[in-house]
């Protein structure tokens, strides 16, 4: 058996994934090495690292290919001191990355493999569950979704966070801790917001101007779970039973869960569980006792997901799509929200018609597009990931890029606020279930001015 100088993929992913323990990738292992170094997982090559740890198996090179596969997927001790010499090999040649980098979930995968991994076919994914399970938490980073995981540690910060602050004097009586259903959907709009002092009463001051918290990020996701299940009956584009019960529930991001927990509850339902924990437990065990819920939800993500990913065009081209996304706008709303007195109410300018963008979609909206004036060479994806580390650091370039937003919102509230004065009641009554946003009213002297 020929022994090559190369590297499986799936190795030093299984290697990131152990390592970071639930918790972020510990840093970008894939980028050490060219698709060149990366070895055919059709060849029977016997990679360096794993020659000088297991030696000699009764066989030949098929045998001993089956058991470092069965090493791989046990993720134990002896793995870990295998994979050893490769990762100290890595930590000599790579440069330094900030703690708060997430330049480490986002790094692009092999074509070959992710054509295989996303096809909806068990026939590829049968004994690679946690590979594909890697993949998709490394998409997830990449369109900015919260995993469950994060959720769980917010609701707790949070509710600790609110124990503290009692002081047992008549005060406390006005004092009220939100719903764990609003707790997490806050979470799911503002990644970061736990670095900035969010406490619950300004989740309710939040809730209370997004009517109730309803957002356009949960029907979004419920949108991808009925395209779906429009597939799923003309029988298009199928996905396996068996390849869907493979996907950790844990895996799928945190808009889909509170999506798929809001079917079929009113408002009061949603609203009493206590804890985000319930909630999360309330999901996985709707894989075992809620299949048809549960395969739904999670077929939605995965074909949204798929339609991205699997394009026929090898990247989406940089142009200005007239919509908005909706976590930018949220994020805005919560940093301008320390300079005022109340919570700006910017979501229901954008959310009475279908104007906030799909996370997934990868395109670029119109306010980046002309804020950061992308050169010929960036594909989509490059432009996205440098505005979300703007996002994340929160400083002058993002209200700058932000700024024609928050024109344009200031602009329709005025004309808005003339309405309520010109109209009566039944007027604008009609007027609101009409809505006032028109897929074209982006395209004004706004943008103009912005790219002028």
């Amino acid at each position: 058996m020929k022994v090559v100088h190369k590297v499986y993929e799936v190795d030093i992913l299984r290697s990131m994934w152990l390592r970071s323990g639930g918790e972020l990738y510990p840093l970008d292992d894939t980028r050490e090495f060219s698709i060149d170094d990366m070895a055919d997982l059709d060849l029977l090559e016997l990679q360096w690292y794993i020659s000088n740890s297991i030696g000699n198996v009764q066989g030949g090179p098929r045998a001993l290919l089956r058991e470092w596969r069965r090493i791989r997927k046990e993720g134990g001790v002896q793995f870990q001191i295998m994979m050893k010499p490769l990762m100290e090999k890595i930590d000599l040649v790579r440069e330094p990355l900030e703690p708060e980098d997430i330049r480490a979930a986002i790094i692009d995968l092999r074509p070959q493999a992710k054509q295989r991994l996303l096809s909806g076919s068990i026939l590829f994914v049968r004994n690679r569950e946690e590979d594909m399970n890697v993949m998709l938490s490394r998409l997830n980073a990449i369109a900015g979704w919260v995993s469950l995981v994060d959720a769980a540690e917010f609701d707790d910060y949070i509710r600790k966070g609110y124990e503290r602050g009692g002081t047992g004097t008549r005060s406390d009586v006005d004092r009220r801790l939100p719903s764990a259903y609003d707790v997490l959907l806050f979470r799911a709009l503002n990644p970061m917001c736990d670095e900035y002092g969010v406490d619950a009463q300004k989740i309710l001051s939040w809730r209370d101007v997004n009517d109730g918290g309803k957002t356009a990020l949960v029907n979004l996701a419920l949108h991808n779970v009925l395209v779906s299940d429009a597939k799923e009956k003309e029988g298009s584009e199928p996905i396996d039973d068996e390849f869907v019960d493979m996907i950790n529930p844990m895996t799928v991001p945190l808009a889909y869960v509170l999506c798929a927990f809001s079917i079929g509850k009113d408002n009061d339902e949603m609203h009493s569980v206590s804890s985000g924990l319930e909630i999360i437990d309330w999901w996985q065990n709707c894989r075992r006792y809620n299949q048809r819920l549960y395969r739904r939800i999670v077929k939605g993500y995965f074909r949204s997901v798929r339609r991205v990913h699997l394009s026929s065009e090898p990247t989406v081209p940089v142009v200005p799509v007239y919509k908005v996304l909706e976590a930018d706008l949220q994020w805005s709303m919560f940093l301008r929200s320390f300079g005022q007195s109340v919570y700006p109410d910017d979501i229901s300018i954008l959310t009475q018609r279908d104007v906030t963008l799909d996370p997934d979609s990868l395109e670029v909206p119109w306010y980046v597009y002309f804020g950061l004036r992308p050169n010929s060479q960036e594909s989509s994806m490059e432009v996205l990931n440098r505005w979300r580390l703007i996002r994340i650091e929160s400083g002058h370039e993002f209200h700058r890029v932000m700024s024609p937003v928050i024109t344009y919102i200031n602009m329709k509230r005025s004309q808005y606020a003339l309405e309520d004065a010109r109209y009566p009641d039944e007027e604008e009554e009609r007027l609101s279930d009409q809505g006032d946003v028109e897929y074209g009213d982006l395209v004004d002297s706004t943008i103009q001015d912005v790219s002028a």
